[in-house]
């Protein structure tokens, strides 16, 4: 049966595969592997840091700039907050990779 562990169970209980697994995993030389280099994409990455942990701050935007984030909230079922965030992710994003294409 699959789903939750039970406490007290140890994992070779729940998939008796795990054990083959561990042992075949074990028998794998981690410096004869080639290494891979992968790109997360910026928006993505940016979204996760927005919500890591939020701050609280006071910010004055323009009243056109307000209503356009409202309106774009109320579009997409979102609270404005929300889309002022993206908005703030995503210029953050660009100039992060601009800042690392610089070397700065």
């Amino acid at each position: 049966m699959r789903g939750a562990p039970l406490v007290g169970q140890r994992p070779q209980d729940i998939d008796p595969d795990i054990q083959a697994t561990e042992e075949a995993l074990a028998s794998v030389d981690l410096d004869d592997l080639d290494t891979a280099t992968i790109e997360i994409d910026p928006v993505l990455l940016e979204r996760a840091r927005s919500t890591a942990k939020l701050k609280q701050i006071t910010i004055r935007v323009g009243e056109d700039q307000l209503e356009i984030a409202r309106r774009v909230a109320s579009a997409q079922g979102e609270k404005y907050q929300q889309v002022i965030r993206r908005w703030l992710a995503h210029g953050a994003s660009k100039a992060r990779r601009n800042l690392n294409k610089t070397g700065t």
